[in-house]
């Protein structure tokens, strides 16, 4: 793998509330790279915490517009979780060299 194979990165979009799309992603996840939940993905901030990661940790991101929809924006404050508006989701793709969506 040259040096620049090594630096590239990916957005990951979890639009699933199945347990392994996020099993999935979370196999194929960098430290570089950042995961956005969106869709019935978002329904992962529901999950077990033990059977997930930090959720509110750097790199993972939901959408607002998904989480008010599913009435889980008050939770999601008392997570701690960071949330993207469509606009920044969209910021945040370009600043990854490769996109995948995990359903």
């Amino acid at each position: 793998m040259s040096a620049a194979e090594s630096t590239r990165t990916c957005l990951h979009l979890v639009v699933s509330a199945h347990h392994s799309a996020l099993a999935d992603c979370l196999n194929q996840r960098t430290d570089a790279d950042s995961v956005v939940f969106i869709d019935g993905g978002v329904m992962h901030l529901l999950s077990d915490t033990a059977q997930r990661p930090d959720l509110a940790a750097s790199g993972f991101f939901f959408s607002h517009e998904d989480l008010e929809a599913r009435g889980l924006m008050p939770f999601a404050r008392e997570q701690g979780v960071q949330t993207l508006d469509d606009r920044a989701t969209v910021r945040l793709l370009r600043q990854h060299d490769h996109c995948l969506t995990w359903k």
